[in-house]
């Protein structure tokens, strides 16, 4: 009996087996083409961009999902014209689709089509409005929305009406606490931050609850209104919360500048010594010493300018992509840029808030070592400054460099050009358009 019962048992698992080796083929023939597709974007994402027309050409185009995935795809490969053609076809298969019309109203906007891209993103709100009616969470995140794509009046009044049916859900309050100050209406800000504290006193204790600026706007506000002790112990709180924010120490050394120069100074340091290219920091404090007449004040705007990005240094901060597509990472040595296009120039930024008098400043030293198919290529420095807060590549200065895969010195001469003057905020690098890759050891002002 129990040989029979074992032969039995074992017939049933071999027939179960096949049923699951037969289904997982019939799956995996049916997902294949989509399977491969999230792996050639992955592999385009992490190795070279021409796995992404792999992926196009693995990618099925029968639903409107299948058009968004396309349309990501383009994205990646920089062609934004094709990316709208397929997400207008998603949307016309599937109209309801926030998501859809979300990133549509992302690539118009960088095409520059502001009307049609304000179009995209109200339908979107619309359908997210539609599809989470009842659920203050959602509501608010669609508040939000409205409010970071600059629809303030939409926004203020959608948060106003939540507010009103759902008085205690106090979230709402923080976009109408930077909506009142945007407004200079810092009676209602101030207003507003005391109801929430008299509602819940801990509200503000869980500092992943609530946005940084929306307290920021509070101890602002409370400034202008002249309630000093408030404001302070509102940026003391802040400051224990990040004390490497740079702009609660300016807002802690602009409170005690004219009262104690000498405290506010030590914040000033203090920023300084967190973050040495901290432009601003510099010339606080450059204010504060010519109130207390000090005789190094113009010291410090020599070393707000006469700035070093030594990449072989681990503190150094790094540059960051600004226009077009590259990897961007430090090893021990340098700072390496891999471009995901060989033919297109791509300029990296520097980080933070600089502050650096052209008067002073009279060239640029740079280190650094390209690769790339051919021998010499036009690189490009330029700037933004206060006066003209803008980025363009025609104020800068271009200048050969060597594609030979070798470290070279480059001499960038700022002062021959008309556009180097008033006070630069923002420092910018092209190394080049055929380069495939390139190290920098060092760029330093002189």
């Amino acid at each position: 009996m129990k040989r029979v019962l074992k032969i039995k048992w074992s017939k049933f698992l071999d027939k179960l087996l096949l049923v699951v080796f037969t289904a997982s083929f019939i799956f995996l023939v049916l997902h294949l083409p989509l399977l491969s597709r999230d792996i050639f974007i992955i592999l385009g994402d992490r190795c070279s961009p021409r796995f992404y027309y792999l992926a196009l050409n693995l990618s099925p185009t029968f639903s409107a999902y299948d058009f968004y995935c396309s349309a990501q795809i383009w994205v990646k490969l920089d062609n934004l014209q094709q990316a709208i053609t397929q997400l207008k076809k998603a949307i016309k298969l599937d109209y309801n689709n926030y998501s859809y019309h979300l990133l549509l109203g992302d690539l118009l906007l960088k095409e520059k089509d502001k009307e049609n891209a304000n179009k995209e993103y109200l339908t979107a709100a619309h359908l997210m409005q539609t599809k989470f009616p009842d659920i203050p969470e959602y509501q608010n995140q669609i508040i939000s929305f409205l409010y970071d794509k600059g629809f303030i009046k939409e926004a203020k009044e959608k948060a106003l009406k939540l507010k009103r049916a759902k008085p205690k859900f106090l979230p709402v309050n923080l976009i109408l606490i930077n909506i009142y100050y945007q407004e200079q209406n810092y009676k209602q800000v101030v207003a507003i931050y005391e109801e929430i504290t008299k509602l819940n006193p801990h509200f503000f204790h869980y500092p992943w609850y609530f946005e940084f600026n929306s307290l920021l706007s509070v101890g602002d506000s409370y400034m202008k209104l002249g309630e000093r002790e408030k404001a302070k112990n509102i940026y003391l709180y802040l400051l224990k919360l990040n004390p490497k924010s740079q702009s609660v120490y300016i807002k802690l050394a602009n409170l005690y500048k004219e009262t104690e120069p000498y405290k506010a100074l030590n914040y000033l340091n203090k920023l300084i010594k967190i973050n040495p290219y901290s432009g601003i920091g510099y010339w606080e404090a450059y204010e504060i010493y010519k109130i207390i007449n000090c005789p190094q004040a113009e010291e410090l705007i020599k070393r707000a300018s006469l700035l070093c990005w030594d990449f072989s240094k681990e503190k150094t901060p790094k540059w960051r992509v600004w226009k077009g597509k590259a990897k961007v990472y430090s090893d021990k040595s340098s700072l390496i840029i891999s471009p995901h296009n060989n033919n297109a120039r791509v300029y990296i930024s520097s980080e933070g808030d600089l502050r650096i008098d052209t008067t002073i400043v009279a060239e640029a030293k740079i280190i650094m070592k390209i690769k790339g198919e051919q021998y010499l290529d036009t690189a490009n420095f330029c700037w933004a400054t206060l006066k003209e807060n803008n980025f363009c590549e025609g104020r800068g200065v271009k200048f050969k460099v060597f594609l030979d895969g070798k470290f070279h010195n480059y001499t960038v001469s700022l002062k021959k050009s008309p556009y180097w003057r008033d006070i630069v905020y923002y420092l910018f690098l092209s190394p080049g358009e055929k380069a495939s890759n390139i190290q920098i050891k060092k760029i330093e002002l002189k």
